[in-house]
């Protein structure tokens, strides 16, 4: 393959896509350059931690580096895609000192916040194209606030069993004695909605795979999962709805936030954090309820305007080699949706993976400086990871493991 340009501003100079359904066309992708390089994040032995209950801080560890990366480049514009208990993410190569040191201190933090292990990496693009893998990027527009990455490739998978593979010595992992030189600033998240009960009476979190990698004939079965997902379930099977978002006040839930954003500060900050987050929190719930319109601000948005905003920036679907979504449905709707699915299993053409919540979770980034904000979305009690494990279990079989 012959060499990709090089260019900082690779991903910014993408054209932005309208529909989310052009994720299947061929003209939607662009080659990542050789000199940007795969970071991904992955908790390890998050299957255990979300069956004990802890579903929450896996979902929060898994993505917070995307907002850490955001203020260490100031700016949300570059590739990422959210899964669950892990987050891929596309940088420069410029970028890489500052960012190892973002991954490194991330790591460190999710293990003194959560005792969870955050596995942390970086493989170069030109690593991904030599071993004869290749990774393309396209953007499709979410809303004002935010355009959501689609990446297309086997490159991904190759990236990601070079993270996870057990040898002495992984050139591709952060160590865990990196000498970071710069802090991780996790500004900008925040956890503050109760779980939102699904409208239709399911939440489900469905993972599509391709069995094929010959590229048309798996952009043709992406085309023909979508065309099964709007046969079965219409075209707003959103798992959000402005009127069930409800901030919370539960301290389990602001002391993500708090213990996140106010990791290894003063006691007297973390108590200034903590009466912070509590009262927007307070008149949040007070300007909701009343429904009072205002130009009170948090976070550089204005609160009567807030759950308009988390509906219409949520990433509930995205490509990563992979069709991933959280979707809402009726249980005679995804029992017709599995069924579906698992006849084009029986007959080679994808594999699939689905977990069955009654709500969905959200996990918020805001980067005020760029007016830039993603809501992830995933299933309660397990989402995006508990459908990965029976999809696992299927790529498993067919390669005879």
């Amino acid at each position: 393959m012959g060499t990709i340009a090089t260019t900082a501003g690779f991903y910014r100079d993408l054209p932005v896509l309208q529909d989310f359904a052009t994720i299947a066309d061929v003209q939607t992708y662009q080659p990542v350059p050789d000199d940007w390089y795969v970071v991904i994040t992955d908790v390890v032995g998050s299957t255990r931690a979300i069956e004990a209950g802890r579903y929450k801080q896996v979902n929060i560890a898994g993505g917070i580096a995307a907002m850490a990366i955001s203020n260490a480049l100031d700016d949300m514009e570059y590739p990422f895609v959210f899964g669950g208990d892990g987050i891929t993410i596309l940088v420069y190569s410029d970028w890489t000192d500052r960012v190892r040191d973002v991954l490194a201190d991330t790591q460190k933090m999710v293990a003194e916040m959560f005792e969870l292990h955050l596995r942390v990496g970086l493989v170069p693009v030109g690593d991904v194209r030599a071993a004869g893998f290749d990774i393309r990027v396209a953007r499709v527009e979410i809303s004002p606030y935010y355009s959501q990455a689609m990446i297309e490739g086997e490159g991904l998978d190759w990236a990601e069993e070079q993270i996870k593979a057990t040898r002495a010595i992984n050139p591709y992992l952060v160590p865990a004695t990196h000498k970071a030189k710069h802090r991780a600033d996790f500004s900008g998240f925040s956890c503050r909605w109760e779980d939102v009960k699904s409208p239709r009476g399911e939440t489900l979190a469905l993972i599509v795979k391709p069995q094929s990698t010959e590229v048309d004939r798996a952009r043709a079965t992406i085309q023909s999962v979508l065309q099964v997902i709007e046969d079965h379930l219409g075209d707003d099977y959103h798992p959000l709805r402005e009127d069930k978002l409800k901030p919370t006040l539960r301290a389990n839930y602001l002391n993500n936030e708090i213990g996140v954003t106010s990791h290894r500060s003063s006691s007297v900050r973390r108590v200034l954090t903590r009466i912070r987050v509590y009262a927007e929190v307070s008149v949040l719930k007070l300007v909701l309820k009343l429904g009072l319109k205002t130009n009170i601000r948090v976070n550089g948005y204005e609160l009567d305007k807030l759950p308009a905003e988390n509906v219409r920036s949520a990433d509930f679907r995205k490509f990563d080699n992979t069709l991933k979504m959280i979707v809402a449905c009726t249980p005679s709707q995804r029992e017709g949706l599995v069924a579906q699915f698992e006849q084009m299993y029986r007959a080679g053409q994808v594999f699939y993976g689905v977990h069955v919540s009654d709500r969905a979770l959200t996990t918020c980034m805001m980067h005020e400086g760029s007016a830039r904000e993603v809501h992830f979305v995933d299933a309660a009690g397990g989402g995006y990871a508990l459908a990965a494990k029976q999809l696992k279990a299927q790529l498993r079989r067919a390669r005879g493991g």
